[in-house]
């Protein structure tokens, strides 16, 4: 590289730097350009790393996976659109309009979702001091889980304005795969959060 650089200076006109002659003990005292890594073996370490932290911290994963969530809700909104313009094929409806109750249903879910948050809050602020109050909560918690399904049944039913068998056969067909989709999505989450934390 320096003789090329060198005849490159006599080119232009100007004369080369004196440079140190390399000998051979110096190219074997370098050290070695460290071998390329590959993403995996890098996603491996991070892994690794951060896995050791979450043994000393294990809120860490907690906060990085319900912080992950809303962006996991958000890209998961047109595939349930897509599923209910499958489920509903020949309907005459537009995929726009299957993406508003879409949109319509993963905003009631994340209300539902921060209701459960608030009330598991107050439950732990609470600390089984009052047991009344702490049963109160576990029973409106699970009014809600209970409530989140229902609606969405319901606002099915009113939205296609079709029959109940109907309606109920759609909803355990589109429940069962977006479930799916949604457990794939849980387990992928869970690893990114795992390599963001």
């Amino acid at each position: 590289m320096h003789a090329q650089a060198d005849a490159r200076i006599r080119d232009l006109g100007g004369t080369p730097p004196p440079r140190p002659q390399a000998t051979a003990t110096d190219a074997d005292a370098a050290p070695a350009a460290p071998p390329a890594e590959d993403w995996g073996a890098r996603l491996g370490r991070r892994i690794e790393r951060n896995a050791a932290r979450l043994e000393q911290d294990p809120e860490l994963l907690k906060n990085a996976f319900l912080g992950s969530v809303p962006t996991a809700l958000f890209l998961l909104v047109p595939l349930f659109a897509l599923l209910l313009k499958l489920v509903y094929l020949g309907s005459g409806r537009l995929y726009l309009e299957h993406l508003v109750v879409a949109l319509y249903s993963h905003a009631f879910l994340c209300l539902a979702l921060l209701g459960q948050m608030l009330l598991a809050a107050l439950s732990d602020w609470r600390g089984g001091r009052l047991a009344v109050l702490d049963w109160t909560l576990d029973l409106l918690m699970l009014a809600l889980w209970l409530w989140m399904p229902a609606y969405l049944l319901l606002m099915q039913k009113r939205v296609y304005a079709e029959g109940w068998l109907a309606t109920l056969a759609r909803f355990t067909v589109l429940g069962g795969v977006y479930a799916t989709v949604l457990g794939l999505a849980a387990v992928a989450l869970l690893l990114v959060s795992l390599v963001r934390i």
